[in-house]
């Protein structure tokens, strides 16, 4: 079975390794594995099993630990007699604490997918619990690549999303063993897959064995290995033809078997809170579906009332067309009825001074009656004139009269035409002021 470990949530025993003695920097947050921490069962023989599988190749060369965490892989590798090991991690602090712990490896900050080393400057490179942690894997396997000499060795690791539990906040990427081997195979061209398979194990030892790594083993399997229980994969690849590599078990303690009641009891406290989750979850989705429906409903009502606005606007622009039209109607009839009041404000000074010129020959007209009318009584006095003076300027008279009544008549027509009485006002306004005048 597998190990309750940091990733799901169980709390982990003191590793069996030794403690070094520097102050550890980080803390067990899953991302990295630290073995005073989190060692001692199933996952601290997970990942180790993944070194030594590298560690028969290490020896006399030079080794990259792509992805290095707090170095205790690097540890081995330096223990196994390479000549020079150098760790890179993307965490100061996780280097920080490498340099405390391993001072004989050289452990340098930098992202796997920008490498901070020379073309062909490693022998070895691995990289262990590292490659699902890269946004880009084509460009970190890239990179990879360009760190190895020419014939030189790489071994790479991934979790297989097939087995492997999912959740993991810090992996972006898992690769099944196809696509690992894919990946790989478009950069090297000797590859072999390797599958670290989890088995459950019965050893027998001597009653004075210590065990350690100088404990020789030999393995039985009661069932031949199959797909189904290989949590990851690891890729070994070449330009060269490849080593043998030979298959490598690590064996953690069983005690954790012992918690199997309290690990199903917090199995099933976690299923029960699963299912408080899935139902909560469940009313949660009915809430927002009955939301969308009422949503959509208003969506529908407003969209309708979207189009009647529009249908209104559309209206209330012909409606407004048509008051322009009738504006502009009664701009012209207006400009045409002042255009007419100017003309008629014309006529009536014309009629104005004509009428100044009636009054005029009017007066002179009656003075000249009374002129002709002394003048008559003058000429039938018995001293007066003969009777043909007296019928000529009767005649004269009968002619003042006559046009004195056409200026009359003229005066009365004009009176009566329209500027006439348009200008009532103004002339009444005129005989007040003259009247004040004379005042």
């Amino acid at each position: 079975m597998r190990a309750p470990d940091s990733r799901g949530g169980m709390s982990v025993r003191m590793s069996s390794m030794p403690s070094s003695d520097h102050e550890m920097l980080l803390e067990a947050t899953g991302e990295r594995f630290i073995p005073e921490l989190m060692g001692g069962e199933l996952i601290e023989a997970e990942h180790e099993a993944r070194y030594r599988l590298a560690l028969p190749h290490v020896k006399g060369k030079r080794v990259l630990d792509a992805g290095c965490g707090v170095g205790w892989g690097s540890a081995l590798m330096v223990q196994a007699g390479a000549s020079n090991v150098v760790g890179i991690d993307l965490s100061e602090d996780a280097i920080a604490d490498c340099r405390k712990r391993v001072p004989d490896a050289e452990f340098r900050v930098g992202d796997l997918q920008n490498l901070p080393v020379s073309d062909a400057e490693f022998d070895v490179v691995v990289c262990f619990e590292a490659l699902e942690h890269t946004a880009d894997t084509a460009l970190t396997l890239d990179e990879l690549a360009r760190a190895l000499t020419p014939d030189g060795l790489l071994f790479v690791s991934s979790p297989n999303p097939r087995v492997y539990p999912a959740g993991n906040p810090f992996h972006l990427h898992e690769m099944v063993p196809e696509e690992l081997a894919e990946a790989v195979s478009d950069r090297f061209r000797q590859v072999q897959i390797f599958r670290q398979h989890l088995q459950l194990s019965s050893l027998i030892a001597a009653e004075d064995a210590h065990g350690g790594n100088d404990l020789h083993l030999a393995s039985h399997l009661v069932q031949p290995l199959a797909p189904g229980h290989d949590a990851y994969s690891v890729a070994v690849a070449s330009n060269a033809p490849l080593p043998t590599i030979a298959p490598i078990q690590c064996l953690a303690p069983s005690e954790q078997l012992d918690n199997l009641g309290a690990l199903a009891a917090a199995l099933t406290e976690e299923r029960e809170t699963l299912h408080a989750d899935h139902a909560r979850i469940t009313a949660e989705r009915v809430q927002l579906m009955q939301a969308i429906e009422s949503s959509e409903r208003e969506r529908v009502t407003l969209a309708t009332l979207a189009t009647d606005a529009q249908e209104r606007l559309k209206t209330a622009g012909e409606d407004l067309g048509s008051v322009m039209r009738e504006r502009d109607s009664a701009v012209a009839q207006t400009e045409s009825a002042l255009e007419q009041l100017q003309q008629t404000q014309s006529t009536l000074r014309n009629a104005q001074s004509q009428g100044q010129h009636a009054a005029a020959d009017r007066d002179r007209f009656a003075r000249n009656l009374v002129d002709l009318e002394q003048e008559l009584a003058r000429r039938n006095s018995p001293t007066g004139g003969a009777e043909a003076v007296t019928k000529e300027l009767r005649q004269r008279l009968d002619e003042l009269s006559a046009h004195a009544l056409h200026l009359e008549a003229e005066l009365e027509a004009t009176r009566h035409t329209l500027s006439w009485r348009i200008t009532v006002p103004l002339r009444r306004l005129r005989l007040a002021q003259r009247a004040r005048s004379a005042r």
